[in-house]
């Protein structure tokens, strides 16, 4: 397991928690602490005016099916959907998810 980091050199981070990546060697992904619901967390930052909106959280399921949340951190640990960990860490195109708009701060 790695810590994500920028293009800056600066740590990734995703709705108030830092994103760690799959790698061969490093910390042991029990640092993590325990699991946490994905959907349950991403509903307490999302914007209230898409609270109820089910096409919404759908596409938050689909962004983050290859994250893992914990309490200590985002894990990512395949690469089916790419587009928001390249984005985060500033990788190729830099394309930014449209999603990113629901969320209050997801940066934070």
């Amino acid at each position: 397991m790695r810590l994500a980091k920028n293009g800056c050199n600066s740590t990734v981070t995703l709705l108030g928690k830092k994103v760690f990546y799959k790698w061969d060697t490093g910390p042991n992904l029990k640092l993590l602490g325990n699991k946490l619901d994905i959907v349950q967390y991403s509903n307490s930052k999302i914007k209230r005016e898409y609270k109820d909106d089910e096409i919404k959280q759908d596409e938050i399921k689909a962004l983050l099916i290859d994250w893992e949340l914990y309490e200590n951190g985002w894990y990512v640990e395949r690469y089916s959907n790419t587009t928001l960990f390249n984005y985060l860490c500033q990788l190729g195109t830099n394309y930014r998810p449209g999603i990113l708009n629901y969320f209050d701060k997801y940066w934070e």
